[in-house]
């Protein structure tokens, strides 16, 4: 091979990569426009399809129709009657733990004061497990969560915090936040 068929060989390669890099651009624009044709005609589908139900929405209830949900904050009978429930909760909860443990109602609201607890927050197993240790001087968490006492007063306060739901007919939640606001006014 010649140097001049060498060099015009190299000539033949770049007009054939030069070709071949404008197609591929050619190719490309034209995806392109494709893609942009496609989201514009999809975007008119979608206009005119959000238009048709537009057009057959209808208003189900006038908003003075609506009903307003009863919960205990909005309702001052709901509060008192939540208030009543709870300071029942709280006494059987007392006995509960007093009579399980051996220790006097007294001592169990004392040690909740040390703690800093209120009934409600004994539905959380760790504030439990502190106020049963408190009243033992248990200081091994693990042998107290394995005692049958511990046990039957976990049971015990589950089921009494599922009474307090169905008869107040509130969530846990909502109990607490009424206490609190009851709490705050008083």
């Amino acid at each position: 091979m010649t140097s001049a068929s060498v060099s015009n060989m190299t000539v033949q390669v770049a007009a054939s990569l030069s070709t071949a890099s404008q197609n591929q651009n050619q190719t490309t624009k034209d995806d392109f426009m494709k893609v942009m044709t496609n989201v514009q005609d999809s975007k008119a589908d979608v206009q005119a399809k959000s238009k048709d139900v537009g057009n057959n929405l209808t208003v189900a209830k006038k908003p003075s129709e609506i009903k307003q949900v009863e919960s205990p904050t909005n309702n001052a009978e709901a509060a008192t009657k939540v208030t009543q429930e709870v300071d029942e909760f709280a006494e059987d909860a007392k006995k509960l733990i007093a009579d399980e443990l051996g220790v006097s109602q007294e001592d169990v609201e004392k040690a909740m004061e040390v703690l800093g607890l209120t009934f409600l927050d004994l539905n959380d197993t760790t504030n439990l497990t502190k106020l049963v240790s408190e009243l033992t001087g248990s200081v091994d968490n693990v042998s107290l969560l394995l005692s049958d006492s511990f046990s039957n007063i976990a049971a015990g306060m589950q089921e009494l915090f599922q009474n307090l739901e169905k008869d107040t007919k509130f969530s846990l939640a909502e109990i607490k936040d009424v206490m609190s606001q009851v709490s705050l006014s008083s």
